[in-house]
């Protein structure tokens, strides 16, 4: 098959062949069980072809073969209409987009209507479809994207098929006019590959689509071949002279601490009882004065011996009686 492919001419003189390529079902319209590999099963192209405009063709046992797409497609008049594009949808039907002059507009079936309808005209250049299956793996979640740039070629843009294309959200602002040439998938990414009026390439890369639990790597446990279980326990100890976090003690054993009250407060001289039970702590005695501040002392060495203080009145005056002498010789 010989095809003689329509080519435009971008604002920086480079030339680009109206023709594109996407990943599409088996048979047009039949989604099958809706997973990837019905949906992107086999190579699909959509060109604009000088004699007999924009073909749809299918790549079967290794050779391009034209198919009929239900419904023919807008015949586009050149130079104003430029940028054809193609993918397909989650119901497996095919949609086409293209620019005419600073607008574009989007064709996809209609399964209420049973019917293709159209969407737009929109304002923007440079329409590129994009089927998100491509990227993130899961139908339900899938949508078809339509990027493009705005009319002044300074902002990257994208409309969606599940808002109708109503709404034009805005991915990328450029610094100066670029031209949009193709979008291309990654594992949960798309890449947007764009030229400027030096011909320099630039890429955008948006994205990224979520990771969902079951597209992650599914790993088998096995018990292990060999060894022992031993259970693990972590002991914490009273405190931690630095940071003052509990550790566990080296050795020893674990012992009721009893705090018991002496009969005598040190500092305040009230009287207090014990607490209860008997009393084994180490008893600190007080000596009676510091010399230097007055205060309180523990004393050095020694033995504690309870002291009794008595405290004796001065001497009483004692009555004496006179008596007469019972014998003897006064001289």
């Amino acid at each position: 098959m010989t095809l003689t492919v329509v080519s435009s001419r971008k604002g920086n003189g480079q030339l680009f062949p109206e023709s594109t390529l996407t990943l599409g079902p088996l048979n047009m319209g039949a989604a099958l069980d809706g997973t990837v590999a019905d949906l992107c099963a086999v190579p699909w192209a959509l060109l604009w072809e000088k004699g007999r405009g924009v073909l749809l063709l299918q790549l079967q046992a290794g050779a391009w073969v034209e198919v009929v797409p239900g419904e023919a497609f807008p015949a586009p008049q050149a130079p104003t209409d430029r940028h054809v594009s193609l993918c397909f949808d989650q119901a497996g039907r095919h949609v086409f987009a293209w620019q005419h002059g600073d607008e574009f507009t989007v064709r996809q079936w209609n399964a209420a209507e049973g019917r293709y309808v159209y969407r737009g005209p929109f304002p923007g250049v440079d329409p590129t479809l994009f089927f998100d299956l491509l990227s993130h793996y899961y139908t339900p979640q899938s949508d078809v994207l339509v990027w493009f740039l705005s009319a002044d070629r300074l902002r990257l843009c994208y409309r969606i098929q599940n808002e109708n294309y109503a709404t034009e959200h805005t991915a990328h602002t450029f610094t100066a006019p670029v031209w949009l040439d193709q979008a291309v998938r990654l594992p949960y990414q798309v890449q947007l590959f764009c030229t400027d009026a030096a011909g320099l390439q630039m890429v955008v890369m948006v994205g990224l689509y979520p990771v969902r639990t079951e597209d992650q790597g599914q790993a088998t446990a096995q018990p292990p071949s060999a060894g022992e279980l031993r259970e693990v326990v972590i002991a914490r100890a009273f405190l931690d002279p630095v940071a003052g976090a509990a550790l566990p003690p080296d050795l020893g054993e674990l012992r009721e601490v009893v705090i018991a009250q002496a009969f005598l407060d040190p500092v305040a001289w009230a009287a207090l009882p014990p607490a209860a039970g008997v009393l084994y702590s180490p008893f600190l005695a007080y000596s009676a004065l510091d010399p230097v501040a007055g205060a309180a002392l523990p004393p050095a060495a020694g033995l504690l011996f309870n002291a009794v203080i008595f405290h004796n009145p001065p001497p009483d005056a004692l009555t004496v009686g006179a008596a007469a002498p019972t014998g003897g010789t006064l001289a």
